[in-house]
């Protein structure tokens, strides 16, 4: 997070000071702030960063560290596509973390490689270190090693159809995730068993891996937005709490006047001044009255900007849900239209899917929008013009020269509440 990523630097900043008497620590520190801006995306400063620990680090002697700096390193190749570079920065890694027995590392290290290797179309050393990973896990029952092991397995057969090999591994590693709830794993055996299942033309069990995919990688966003809301609530109750306190202080302060007063009082013989005094309380209380009228309307309007924020992100969320349960739709109108020979009946279908289609797009547009009541014309009419043109004109190349207002419309005006079917 850009806090984390804050506080790495101030260490780094602190350590860089002191570097001849800190180089271990002062690698690790590069390392973290390396990681955290890898985590943000920016991938060129996690290079950068990453680089600078690895000179520092033959100083340092830490090997454990060093192994990490190296994986870190291999992954940002593998991700610019350089397969050789990150080859050997993985393997310089696992020769590290074999000498000082970090099995773990190991494991990690050994998938790496074999994705490496399968990116080049080396199957064969890719099934090599596949296998030793799962193997090694297994050895040290290291269950999520192996859930990973045996989906890059799967993946890998089914690359090579092998079909009965992939879908015999894809299960195991779906029960493996589930055993140690892990989210993303299950997404990822479910993943590839949608791609088993579909290839052997068993639409029912594909749709439902499908089905299961998209609620792991729901369920691992709802939870960010999870955090999110309750980092919000922690933060409102703080504020709460001190408003509280400063309430009470003010009643006090008000208190300790009150009995000032009444003890002054007694000392105000002239009437001219009894009037005076009188007349200056009003003030006060009347200032008071407004202090706090003023300080529960700020609170007010924060709790309303607070439940405004909650319905924003609840409606989201509605938006993304309908998108998904649009898109079953289809695929479920889809399944259905293969049994299909009657030309109208399929022309239906054709005509439902494409509104089915029509909408789902529309409620992603509105997920994806800032503003939850507007989205764009141009861009949304561009992109059906588009779709109805992919659908509709088979083997022909259409030409678009679309001039349409970038216009806001009412989600209202897009979304009929009647559709007449002739």
């Amino acid at each position: 997070s850009p806090k984390a990523l804050e506080y790495y630097l101030k260490s780094l900043e602190i350590r860089e000071k002191n570097n001849s008497n800190d180089l271990k620590g002062l690698s690790i520190s590069l390392n973290n702030v390396g990681q955290s801006y890898y985590n943000q995306g920016e991938i060129e400063k996690a290079q950068y960063y990453f680089q600078r620990s690895l000179d520092v680090n033959p100083d340092a002697k830490d090997d454990y560290a060093k192994a990490s700096v190296l994986n870190n390193i291999g992954v940002i190749y593998s991700l610019e596509d350089d397969y050789e570079k990150a080859l050997k920065y993985f393997q310089e890694s696992l020769q590290i973390k074999k000498s000082i027995g970090d099995q773990n590392g190991v494991v990690i290290s050994l998938n790496s490689i074999g994705r490496m290797y399968k990116s080049q179309g080396n199957h064969n050393k890719a099934l090599e270190y596949f296998t030793n990973s799962l193997a090694l896990s297994r050895s040290h029952n290291n269950q999520e090693g192996q859930a990973i092991s045996l989906n890059n397995l799967s993946n890998l057969n089914l690359l090579s159809n092998k079909i009965d090999n992939a879908k015999k591994y894809g299960n195991e590693s779906m029960l493996l995730a589930k055993k140690i709830k892990k989210p993303k794993l299950i997404g990822q055996a479910a993943q590839v068993l949608n791609k088993i299942y579909k290839k052997e033309g068993k639409w029912k069990p594909a749709l439902t891996m499908y089905e299961l995919y998209v609620k792991m990688r729901d369920s691992i966003r709802n939870k960010e937005t999870e955090k999110d809301l309750i980092r919000q609530n922690a933060a409102y109750d703080l504020d709460k709490k001190e408003y509280e306190i400063e309430l009470l202080s003010v009643q006090n302060e008000v208190n300790k006047l009150k009995l000032q007063e009444n003890r002054n009082f007694i000392y105000f013989i002239s009437t001219a001044f009894l009037f005076t005094l009188i007349l200056a309380i009003t003030i006060y209380y009347g200032n008071q009255k407004k202090q706090v009228i003023n300080e529960l309307l700020k609170q007010q309007k924060e709790d309303i900007s607070s439940k405004n924020e909650e319905k924003a992100i609840m409606l989201k969320e509605i938006h993304h849900r309908v998108k998904n349960n649009l898109q079953i739709v289809n695929s479920l109108l889809r399944f259905q239209a293969r049994n299909i020979t009657d030309k109208k009946v399929l022309g239906v279908f054709e005509i439902v899917q494409n509104r089915v289609m029509s909408m789902a797009m529309l409620h992603e547009k509105m997920y994806l929008s800032d503003d939850l009541k507007y989205i764009s014309s141009k861009e949304h009419f561009t992109e059906l013009i588009e779709g109805l043109i992919d659908n509709y004109t088979v083997g022909k190349h259409i030409k678009l020269n679309l001039d349409i207002d970038d216009i806001p419309i009412d989600i209202s005006v897009l979304t009929p509440s009647r559709v007449n079917y002739k």
